[in-house]
């Protein structure tokens, strides 16, 4: 099996182009201090978060030049409730159900004193809002249709205390829901560190907590699109690239 696997290896590095990596650091979001508010019409509700960033820069030791975040994918840990348009209907998630992620990625920025800003970022809703009209009719709104303006990152912090980088901020987002035209407003507070969580799976590249063979596809992709991912970043140097192949497939065959 190692033998076929070395094979799988070569024909990886063969068939990839030659890309030029940058340094990313993983961050996972700190739940205890990162939390959204989703105003809908004049109803509020809070949930904590989790989830996952990536931040690259320009340089390392320390981080310098242009920066940006790349990957924003956050988890809703509570569901949400709104009572709308004076109690004519309610409006409620399921816990773990929602999630806001960055489809683009905005213009980089300039890290200088320990903050940047990154503009014109593209988030999105996933899940489902599900509807109770006072009539007692059920609608469910796939939340990912709710098409959110694009939005900034302003005064993005970065501070490295120990080889450990934090970075924290607030996101304002907003859209209109189909269902009376309601405005949508949502406020992220996110503080998100480099500390490995005890979660952390190396080599699950398709993180399904499970380090197998299903996690090829996912980690040939990465390869060819010059992604990064901290479970595929098998030498932890801040890049996924060829040296973390014949890692990736040592790790698969003997753990």
């Amino acid at each position: 099996m190692r033998k076929n696997l070395l094979m799988i290896g070569l024909a990886i590095a063969g068939m990839l182009p030659s890309v030029v990596q940058a340094q990313f650091t993983p961050l996972w979001i700190d739940s205890s201090l990162s939390s959204v508010e989703v105003t809908i019409g004049n109803s509020s509700s809070v949930s904590p978060l989790s989830g996952r960033m990536t931040l690259r820069a320009e340089s390392s030791s320390p981080l310098s030049g242009s920066t940006e975040i790349t990957d924003f994918a956050l988890n809703l840990d509570q569901g949400l409730s709104f009572s709308l348009l004076f109690g004519s209907f309610i409006a409620s998630t399921s816990p773990d159900d929602v999630a806001i992620s960055m489809v683009t990625s905005g213009v980089p920025g300039t890290l200088s004193d320990d903050s940047f800003d990154q503009l014109n970022n593209v988030f999105q809703f996933n899940g489902d809002l599900t509807t109770t009209l006072s009539s007692g009719d059920i609608q469910t709104i796939d939340l990912s249709t709710l098409e959110l303006t694009p939005s900034d990152l302003t005064e993005v912090s970065v501070l490295e205390n120990n080889d450990v980088v934090t970075v924290s901020g607030i996101l304002s987002t907003n859209g209109v829901l189909d269902i009376g035209g309601l405005p949508v407003i949502a406020k992220v507070t996110y503080v998100a560190s480099s500390s490995t969580p005890s979660s952390f799976l190396l080599g699950d590249v398709n993180l399904d907590d499970t380090l197998d063979f299903t996690d090829i596809g996912e980690f040939i992709d990465l390869l060819r699109s010059g992604g990064y991912l901290a479970e595929a970043d098998m030498n932890q140097d801040g890049a996924v690239d060829f040296g973390d192949v014949r890692a990736w497939i040592d790790f698969l065959i003997f753990h």
